[in-house]
């Protein structure tokens, strides 16, 4: 048996790090998220074998790696477009419902999300069925409008590296 599942790269490293039920952290607190940036920072360091002492905003625009609160509103939103598009479980499509109001308005058309009444503001505005749809709405129109996966994937993904990069 060879150890090559050690050897670290940058696939590898992603997928460990950022791929792992990250949607599941959706409105965690910022201290928290703090800590996993921390250990996606030292991944990045580790993969690029960068000195402890230097800036890590280039490193993770080199690796092209999303910072973690950005990788779990991809997440999110990814979820989002696929239970819209009806390429999720049934249950994740019965969360999302399009914005119809009973008369006409400039709002109409444009993609939007009904953001359910939470009874808590606790817990509440950080469940799942309350987040995504308040994410979703927050995107430009253009992203909204989008009807192919691979397409989202891109430039969703774009759209949050510049964000956080420019």
């Amino acid at each position: 048996m060879t150890l090559n599942f050690l050897k670290f790269n940058s696939e590898k490293t992603e997928l460990l790090i950022q791929n792992y039920c990250n949607a599941l952290l959706i409105g965690l607190p910022k201290q928290l998220i703090a800590k996993l940036q921390c250990v996606q920072n030292c991944a990045a360091r580790l993969v690029t074998k960068t000195k402890k002492d230097s800036h890590i905003y280039p490193v993770l625009e080199k690796l092209h790696w999303l910072k973690v609160a950005d990788r779990i509103t991809y997440k999110v939103l990814l979820l989002s477009f696929k239970a819209r598009s009806g390429l999720a479980s049934v249950y994740l499509q019965e969360l999302f419902k399009e914005c119809k109001p009973a008369r006409y308005l400039r709002s109409m058309g444009q993609g939007m999300l009904c953001v359910p009444h939470a009874r808590t503001t606790t817990y509440g505005d950080r469940s799942f069925a309350r987040a995504a749809p308040r994410h979703w709405n927050d995107l430009p129109l253009k992203l909204r409008l989008i009807n192919n996966l691979a397409t989202i994937k891109t430039n969703l993904k774009t759209h949050l590296f510049s964000k956080t990069y420019t």
